[in-house]
């Protein structure tokens, strides 16, 4: 048998699912909540004949014990405009493929180990630069011009 699956359904049905249905006389039979489902695995959440989908509460938290992944085939978005954004992990690795503009008025970091490999031109300027060291300051070039 053939049925709709309900807007109200957010759970994507699949075979073999116990499910609660509805049908009329002269309408088509619908979906309306799966009951119970015979194998374990990813539960798909979607709204049927919908184009987007948005979760709009005060408070959304989302948990995962082992993974989380979020991804787009098109462009994707995180802000907090009237607060803190914190990145927090053990290990942070960012691949862009073009290129990448940071701006703040204020950019602090604190780093056990800075290694940073340029192929062609690496520049730093300001209005003031200041470079100093505990024990040693190396400088090794083909040519170095200062001044």
């Amino acid at each position: 048998m053939r049925a709709l699956r309900a807007v109200s359904c957010l759970v994507e049905p699949q075979i073999g699912d116990r499910v609660l249905a509805s049908t009329s006389i002269d309408g088509p039979c619908h979906v309306l909540h799966i009951l119970a489902r015979s194998e374990s695995g990813t539960a798909r959440v979607s709204v049927p004949d919908a184009e987007g989908m948005a979760l709009c509460q005060s408070r959304i938290a989302l948990h995962a014990t082992e993974s989380l992944h979020m991804g787009s085939a098109g462009d994707a978005s995180l802000s907090a405009a009237g607060g803190t954004l914190s990145l927090n992990g053990r290990n942070l690795f960012v691949t862009v493929t073009d290129t990448i503009v940071e701006q703040a008025n204020h950019y602090v970091g604190k780093i056990g180990q800075y290694l940073l490999d340029v192929r062609a031109l690496l520049r730093l300027h300001g209005n003031d630069a200041l470079i100093t060291a505990a024990h040693d300051i190396k400088v090794d070039a083909e040519r170095i011009s200062m001044g």
